[in-house]
């Protein structure tokens, strides 16, 4: 349908409206969807190349509130765990799980891969012991307070677990890291 441009108004403007309709309706023309929980579980699995790298030393010391080095790790064909060791305190660590069996890095997130990551996170949740949940975390999250406090975060196929001196820190560095797997 054309759309009438009136003289006196900028062709400039009229490009960004458009373009801000295009990105409201296509999205929903397509069924793409921006909320978050769903996402994460109908997009493919993404294991990131260097999941170390995720976390910067300021991101940790930012956290932690002293300073902290770039975190050093490894991944194999199932997970990828990364430790950050101050000169003194609590170490830092992060852990990204997959079940390459079921979910297949650049392959499609199925029920399978979605099913083995809850089981192997409700698994840890039950053999933890007394845990805290933590609300708006993911899909689910706890953490286990004993030092050092241990969250552990499941949001579709990712499940991280993250430890640090408390629960709070833990929590702070789970949602970053998140926020960047998930991306």
């Amino acid at each position: 349908m054309p759309v009438a441009v009136s003289r006196s108004e900028s062709p400039v403007r009229r490009c960004v409206e458009l373009c801000v309709a295009v990105a409201v309706v296509l999205p929903a023309a397509c069924g793409c969807s921006h909320d978050g929980g769903s996402a994460s579980k109908a997009a493919g699995v993404h294991v990131p190349a260097n999941f170390c790298s995720l976390l910067s030393a300021s991101d940790i010391s930012r956290v932690m509130g002293s300073a902290y080095p770039e975190a050093q790790g490894s991944q194999s064909p199932s997970e990828a765990q990364c430790t950050s060791i101050p000169t003194a305190g609590n170490d830092v660590s992060y852990k990204l799980y997959w079940n390459n069996e079921y979910c297949i890095d650049g392959k499609a997130v199925d029920q399978q891969c979605l099913d083995s990551q809850s089981k192997g996170f409700a698994v840890n949740k039950q053999s933890a012991g007394e845990v805290q949940n933590v609300p708006g975390l993911g899909d689910r999250a706890f953490c286990f307070v004993a030092p050092p406090a241990t969250v552990d975060v499941l949001k579709g196929w990712i499940y991280l677990i993250v430890g640090a001196g408390s629960c709070v820190q833990a929590e702070t560095l789970a949602g970053m890291l998140l926020a960047k797997v998930s991306a």
